[in-house]
């Protein structure tokens, strides 16, 4: 039985597809149909002792005050986005590329934004970069602001809305220079990436179509608090809640918030 709240009003579904990792489950009726999977053993296998990791890692950041006149610009600077097709042999930094020709830019444009102590080659990013690049029927930026994800979690939590704007700024001269309407943008974002996505959605006003949070992170995060996800940051805002009640968040966020299996972990699959 799976819980879904859809504009605040709990719903019970048990027709939901069998859940797969959180990180991999979007546009699942795209793609998984197509025989798109990931195993979730091998994503358990790596994602655990990482985990295990960062809990001790954070345990120890959570006691510690971060100074908000710390200056992170170097930091900042580090954000970059990667633009990436099965039409181009490497990944492009978007800042200077231009797409050929052959690349249709009426495709929705797919952003996915990691979380803390990851980058754009984590495993949390890998499985959905490559079954959107095997799809082939969208354009796809990930972002990798690993520089700034790789500090102390309060320190990483606090830089949420400066690490969005640098996102923000990027996207949005590239959207200019290639002429992509915020219509046709989903950005993806996981855990601490969550509420970046959302903040990115708020640097277009809530124009963008989409935005999307996977787990978001709950640690240092209120009800009210005014940079974490919410439903004003896109056309709409989908939360798909797989850690509840411990790294991850339960409250309900966005336009429709998914809690499969109750939302707890860990998911079967």
């Amino acid at each position: 039985m799976h819980t879904v709240y859809v504009h605040g009003e709990q719903q019970q579904k048990s027709h939901f597809p069998r859940l797969y990792p959180a990180t991999v489950w979007v546009d699942t009726g795209h793609l998984y149909r197509d025989g798109i999977t990931v195993q979730w053993h091998q994503y358990i296998m790596d994602f655990v002792p990482r985990l295990m990791g960062c809990g001790l890692v954070l345990l120890f950041a959570l006691a510690i005050d971060t100074s908000a006149d710390s200056n992170y610009d170097k930091e900042l600077q580090e954000v970059k986005l990667y633009f990436y097709s099965p039409l181009l042999q490497q990944e492009q930094d978007v800042e200077s590329f231009q797409p050929p020709p052959e690349i249709d830019l009426r495709r929705q444009l797919k952003v996915l934004i990691h979380g803390w102590f990851a980058d754009r080659n984590h495993v949390s990013i890998i499985p959905i970069k490559t079954a959107y690049l095997v799809q082939d029927a969208h354009n796809l930026l990930v972002v990798d602001w690993s520089k700034a994800a790789s500090l102390l979690y309060p320190t990483a939590r606090d830089l949420v809305l400066p690490v969005a704007n640098r996102i923000g700024t990027s996207l949005s001269q590239f959207m200019q220079r290639v002429s992509i309407d915020p219509s046709r943008v989903h950005v993806i974002g996981h855990s601490l990436g969550a509420h970046i996505a959302a903040n990115v959605g708020r640097h277009f006003e809530g124009k963008l179509s989409r935005v999307t949070a996977l787990d978001p992170a709950k640690p240092h995060f209120k009800l009210d608090s005014k940079d974490a996800v919410g439903p004003d940051t896109a056309q709409f805002v989908d939360v798909i809640h797989t850690d509840a009640q411990t790294l991850g968040e339960d409250i309900v966020r966005g336009h429709a918030d998914f809690f499969p299996n109750s939302g707890m972990a860990p998911q079967p699959g």
